[in-house]
């Protein structure tokens, strides 16, 4: 079983700890809430194959920022206080994905962050499916 949550990130949070992401159990409920016109700019973090949530962001760079190092505040903690590792990420900049990464069971959080997104040459990468 999986919980999902639709997370709506408002331009210039990178830069901003006033500005809150708001979080949504639905997709209708996110886009009726937010209205946005379009989402090309999206990230997804899935939580020990218990919580899957998709990140969507009015800003390529706020998207970027959380692809390196955002998404560190976001992951569950365990027992004793640290971060616990994420099964998977996906990155998405103006409708093509352009990163994926798994945790493949390291222990170095960090080690993850290392790696920068880069798009395929000819929109090789995926596109997204709106149809959630």
């Amino acid at each position: 079983m999986s919980i999902d949550n639709f997370i709506w990130v408002p331009a210039g949070s990178r830069n901003d700890n006033n500005i809150g992401f708001r979080k949504y159990k639905s997709w209708a409920e996110m886009c009726a809430a937010e209205a946005p016109t379009a989402i090309p700019h999206q990230a997804f973090l899935a939580h020990q194959h218990l919580v899957d949530e998709q990140y969507f962001f009015e800003d390529p760079e706020d998207a970027r920022w959380f692809w390196t190092d955002g998404y560190k505040e976001r992951l569950y903690l365990d027992n004793e206080g640290a971060p616990m590792p994420y099964d998977r990420m996906a990155l998405w900049i103006g409708g093509e994905e352009v990163a994926t990464r798994g945790y493949k069971e390291s222990d170095n959080v960090a080690a993850e962050a290392n790696s920068v997104p880069t798009a395929e040459p000819g929109g090789a990468a995926g596109t997204l499916d709106f149809d959630l």
